[in-house]
Formats: structure tokens, sequence, C-alpha cells
């Protein structure tokens, strides 16, 4: 299965941004299991009970850490060691960094 999201408007809640590689593998694990309870609901796994999940989240890095810094929601060290975590939880789930650019996460979700 295959899941975009766009990371410049779906942020993780502050408590899991601010325990950084803990709060990485909550997250991660916590999302899994409601795609998963999602597509149970819907039937989409009916026929397949045994599926993979292939995670993209696509934002702007830079502009969301100085986001994030500035609200005081996170430090920039817990939001780097939280993508990496993320990253990290699943040979499946992927950061992708998109750069700068009002449209740039959206262009890259609209490709797929």
């Amino acid at each position: 299965m295959l899941c975009v999201i766009d990371g410049d408007g779906n942020i993780f809640n502050d408590q899991i941004l601010n325990q950084g590689l803990e709060g990485s593998r909550e997250a991660a694990r916590i999302l899994t299991s409601e795609i998963a309870t999602y597509l149970q609901q819907h039937q989409i796994l009916a026929s397949n009970p045994r599926w993979s999940l292939c995670l993209s989240i696509f934002f702007n890095r830079k502009g969301l850490q100085n986001t994030l810094v500035k609200h005081n929601v996170c430090s920039a060290e817990h939001f780097d060691a939280f993508l990496t975590g993320f990253s990290q939880a699943s040979p499946m789930f992927h950061v992708v960094d998109v750069g700068y650019g009002k449209e740039a996460a959206d262009s890259k979700i609209k490709g797929f």
C-alpha cells in the first residue's frame, strides 16, 4: 500500500516531536496502526491480509524546522532526531525534503 503525506500541512503533535528519536518511533507505530485500521474499516485489506506500507512524506525541511523552532514547538535538534528516527522506523518509510517553494510538496504529491 502506497501512502503519500503532505508533511507541511500534516504535522505531528508537539509532544511526539519533542521526544526526538523515541517520539519518531512512536509516531511511526501510531501512523501505521491508524492506516491499517482505516484500510480494514473500508475493507481495502479484506482480500490481502498480508500487506506492507510504503509511506512517503514530502515537506520543506528547513521551512518547517524554522517554523517549529520559532513557535517553540520543538528544538532543531529534536526535529532532526525525529526525522532520522521516523525514516529509520521502516525501510519503506521515506521523508523527502522538497525544498522551498509555495507548492513544492503539493506538486510532488500530485505526481502520485
